[in-house]
């Protein structure tokens, strides 16, 4: 099992949240933040 990594610096980065409003990461400054991105070389994609 591989470790959690925790308290590791991430760049300030903007993405849309549900609404299509830009969310930053650093709007959530001295608040827990737990990040998760998916590998693009694992999206399964329908073929046909």
């Amino acid at each position: 099992m591989s470790q959690t990594l925790t308290s590791n610096a991430a760049p300030d980065f903007v993405l849309p949240d549900q609404d299509g409003q830009n969310v930053k990461l650093s709007d959530f400054r001295g608040q827990p933040v737990v990040s998760f991105s998916l590998r693009s070389e694992a999206v399964f994609l329908p073929q046909g």
